[in-house]
């Protein structure tokens, strides 16, 4: 099963406030992003915004995945980004929250969703008997620690058909709350430090999954990988801050993810997908091998970051998550069938046709029931069909491969025999004509059975294919008869739930009603309050002035005029001399923030060019020292192809004259006895004129 690799993209929430700050615009399937070069518009399978929710993000990106590896498929999804762009959040979610049904992450909701499809699978078929083992390790520094064993050291060993961590301690497991205990101890296990981004190493659980189910006398053995990666943070290190151990730290995680990018860029160009892909170059590479461009359905969730600060890392990231969905794998089932796979499969159908007609009899209502008994017996039968078929195709290839062997025996043997009596110089009598011995006519006897196989084979590879054809056209009219009867029964429940719809808004409506009316009551209590405590308090007021006005007039009322008038200017004088001095400190603040404003602006516009050319200078470093590399590779497959041309020209010029020196000697030889007979003739002929 050829498919590209899926990719999709995260937005955590900004770090700043107001939507200016930002640089990323999502719209579905399409980001745009402004750089120092204008806007670029990358387009993934699927954006998924700040607002988006965990379930929705495993939903769509390892719901699927998670349910192929059960029925027999590898699967693999890795988290890319940079540190701080909410990687962990995707993958696991909160530290304190893997259990939290809202805010758990892919690992969590895959561990447990693997446990219930094998539940369910479990139910339907009653012989179907599974194991789930998991292997937690983490690479860094380019070393692989196993996180699950005291951080032994583990090594890696290419099998051909997976890659096998020698030292890593698997653990069995048969429920997702032991498993999800493993990965909290192997978590904290897990080396971080403490830099400015907080970089941390590579995390890789993988779990392996077996399942055995029993068809009366047919054994169906599946075993699939899933690999849950949490790969460390992309930055530069002017963000991470970093020196030291941290630098070396943050300088191998860089150095790993560059290697990835580059087996992605070879994988993503056809034209270079076939040749050699530096897998070895990095332990990581090593490990997801079969994950890019190999046996294995692989999804891909980019994490950004918002902010213009970090607009840079996040274009690398989208052309990252480009180049990646240019990548094709080719899924194929890991099973294993044993047994006498005909009988089985003739007993199952028969069984199911029984089955079929016994509630067919029974009751008619049944329908569902007998559309699914049906299918399942076209896949059966399917099934079967595709099975010999598969083992014709390999006993026609062996036969082609054996043919083509012999004849080339055959014109080997033959050919340079005849040149050789042809071309030599012996006389006519001591040639004699090639017959083939009876053990080459027996092997000529052999071919021709073997094309008579050969064909028989295709005449039989052609039925079966026709005897395919038509059973998948069975297949598909029972899954569209089952359909068209599915989406009646939809849209039954459509109409049902438009009528709850319907019922339940009107609910809504009252109770909107009866909570309007309850808030007025609440407002006319409120009033009602405000309205005596206002009397009361006027009523206080009233006594006061009563008071007041007892007390006016037994002061003299020229006296209390003068007063108050020295009171009032005197208040008045104050008041102005204190606003006047806080104007003036107001108008020295405004000055010296609006320079200081002015002064942050022009540093930062120095920054943003300081910036610009630092990336346009290393942009232009890479690119030579790129050009550089590719020039040294070209002359040095150039030096290498004229090496080896020089070398065969040598040895030709070489097999020509030990050739031509052969021929030189035979004619010598013979000229040698010509003149010897000649001489002999000569010797006689005196002797006889004598």
């Amino acid at each position: 099963m050829s498919q590209y690799i899926k990719c999709y993209g995260r937005v955590r929430p900004s770090a700043r406030l107001g939507a200016s700050s930002e640089s990323l615009v999502v719209g579905g399937r399409v980001v745009t992003i402004d750089t120092d070069n204008g806007s670029k518009r990358y387009e993934l399978h699927h954006i998924f915004d700040s607002s988006s929710s965990q379930e929705d993000v495993f939903g769509t990106v390892a719901k699927k995945i998670v349910e192929d590896c059960v029925e027999g498929y590898n699967g693999t999804v890795f988290a890319y980004g940079q540190t701080g762009s909410g990687k962990t959040h995707t993958m696991l979610g909160p530290c304190d929250s893997w259990t939290d049904p809202e805010l758990m992450g892919l690992i969590p909701r895959s561990v447990e969703h693997v446990f219930q499809h094998l539940d369910t699978k479990a139910k339907k078929c009653q012989k179907l008997t599974f194991s789930v083992s998991v292997e937690f390790v983490e690479l860094y520094n380019e070393v692989i620690y196993d996180l699950l064993n005291a951080k032994n050291k583990v090594q890696l060993r290419d099998s051909g058909k997976d890659i096998q961590l020698v030292g890593a301690l698997p653990k069995n497991v048969d429920n997702p709350l032991d498993l999800m205990h493993l990965v909290q101890k192997g978590w904290q296990e897990r080396s971080t430090g403490s830099t400015a981004m907080n970089a941390e190493s590579h995390a890789l659980l993988i779990i392996r999954i077996k399942t055995q189910e029993r068809t009366g006398e047919l054994v169906k053995e599946r075993s699939s990988i899933l690999n849950l990666v949490d790969l460390a943070g992309s930055e530069r290190q002017t963000h991470t801050k970093s020196s030291g151990d941290r630098l070396k730290e943050a300088t191998n995680i860089n150095s790993s993810l560059t290697v990835l990018g580059r087996c992605i860029r070879l994988l993503a160009d056809p034209s270079k997908a076939k040749g050699h892909v530096p897998y070895r170059d990095s332990h990581l590479t090593h490990i997801l091998k079969n994950s890019l461009g190999g046996n294995s359905k692989t999804a891909v969730i980019v994490n950004m970051h918002p902010d213009r600060d970090f607009a840079q890392e996040s274009n690398s990231t989208l052309m990252f998550a480009q180049s990646c969905t240019m990548i094709m794998n080719i899924a194929t089932r890991n099973e294993v069938m044993t047994g006498d796979q005909e009988s089985s499969y003739k007993k199952a159908i028969q069984q199911l046709r029984q089955e079929k007609r016994g509630k067919s009899t029974a009751n008619s209502s049944s329908t569902f029931e007998c559309i699914a008994l049906k299918n399942q017996t076209l896949q059966l039968e399917i099934d079967a069909s595709e099975k010999r078929y598969q083992e014709l195709q390999k006993e026609t290839s062996a036969l082609r491969n054996r043919y083509q062997e012999n004849l080339d025996a055959t014109i080997l043997m033959q050919t340079p025999s005849a040149k050789e009596r042809r071309s030599s110089s012996r006389p006519k009598r001591r040639e004699t004509q090639y017959r083939p011995s009876p053990a080459r006519m027996a092997l000529f006897a052999e071919v021709e059975t073997s094309e008579d196989a050969v064909l028989d084979l295709q005449c039989q590879n052609e039925k079966l294919c026709c005897e395919l054809s038509s059973l998948k056209d069975k297949h598909e009219e029972a899954t569209s008869k089952s359909t068209e009867t599915e989406r009646l029964l939809q849209g039954e429940i459509v109409a049902l739930q438009k009528e709850v719809s319907i019922v339940s808004e009107s609910l809504r409506k009252s109770e909107a009603v009866a909570e309007g009316y309850k808030e007025k009551v609440a407002a006319n209590n409120l009033t009602l309050d405000k309205l005596l405590l206002h009397i009361d308090a006027s009523r206080k007021r009233i006594a006061e002035l009563e008071l007041s006005s007892k007390e006016s007039e037994n002061r003299s009322s020229e006296e209390l005029e003068v007063d108050e008038l020295q009171l009032s200017n005197a208040t008045i004088k104050k008041l102005n001399a204190d606003l006047s001095t806080k104007a003036g400190l107001i108008r020295s603040l405004e000055d010296s923030i609006e320079k200081k404003s002015q002064m942050i602006t022009r540093l930062e516009e120095q920054a943003v060019l300081d910036s610009s050319e630092l990336s346009s200078t290393k942009r232009q470093l890479e690119h030579s020292r790129l050009e550089a590399i590719q020039w040294r590779k070209i002359s040095d497959e150039t030096t290498s192809a004229m090496q080896t041309q020089l070398k065969d020209h040598q040895t030709d010029i070489d097999q020509c004259r030990h050739k031509k020196k052969s021929e030189i000697q035979s004619m010598q030889l013979s000229l040698d006895n010509a003149n010897a007979r000649v001489k002999e003739s000569e010797a006689m002929m005196k002797k006889t004129s004598g």
